[in-house]
């Protein structure tokens, strides 16, 4: 993954100065009994925007090989297949 320093920098201040995690966590979600929550899904698609993956499939990779260990600690990852169905 390119850009792990700049990216986690922006990540923090984005939810610092705007409090991402709070905002998204207010979004409703509508699905009965997700086993991965909503601000999880959504948070793992704008961060891999954020470090350049354009595609599900990358950003399934990049999960499975542990890129984002380090950010998203003790968090269900979604795969491609839950991203797609949002």
């Amino acid at each position: 993954m390119k850009n792990k320093n700049h990216t986690l920098s922006c990540y923090k201040y984005c939810n610092r100065v705007y409090g991402l995690i709070q905002k998204i966590s207010q979004i409703n979600d509508s699905r009965i009994a997700p086993s991965i929550e909503m601000p999880e899904i959504i948070l793992t698609i704008i961060f891999s925007l954020m470090v350049g993956l354009h595609s599900y499939n990358t950003m399934e990779e990049a999960i499975k090989d542990g890129d984002f260990d380090k950010f998203f600690a003790n968090m269900n990852l979604p795969s491609a297949d839950t991203c797609l169905v949002l």
